[in-house]
């Protein structure tokens, strides 16, 4: 999975908040969305572009919602763990490090591994030796 396909697929999986979602898929969504965010806060607030800002974030909030479930269920953590947020400060940082921490390797309550997937669906591109490397 490319970087682009990463930071797209939150988009394209809008309202799925089942399955899990790796980390690269949702730090690259996260970057891009952090991003395009900043540019829309300086057209919104310096240029006077009115509602650009507010518009962008109420457009990604359900798909920033959805894939940090799907990332909580890679961890095999329930997507209520989103509560722990209501803690000043500490849930904060406990909930960054579930985020940040690796995923299961296996299947686990949630479904199979991302990555797993993409390995198994992995074809290498291999061509035939040529005439003169049998030679050698």
């Amino acid at each position: 999975m490319t970087f682009v396909e990463a930071a797209q697929a939150p988009l394209r999986k809008y309202f799925v908040f089942s399955g899990r979602s790796g980390r690269k898929e949702f730090w690259s969504f996260m970057l891009v969305y952090w991003m395009v965010g900043i540019v829309a806060y300086v057209l919104t607030f310096s240029l006077s572009v009115p509602g650009l800002y507010y518009v962008f974030m109420l457009g990604v909030l359900v798909p920033y919602w959805a894939v940090a479930v799907r990332r909580l269920h890679d961890t095999n953590n329930s997507g209520f763990m989103w509560l722990i947020l209501l803690i000043p400060l500490v849930g904060m940082l406990i909930f960054i490090y579930l985020l940040a921490k690796a995923g299961d390797p296996d299947t686990n309550d949630y479904g199979p591994n991302p990555y797993a997937l993409d390995a198994a669906n992995y074809q290498p591109q291999v061509s035939a030796p040529s005439s003169n490397e049998w030679r050698a």
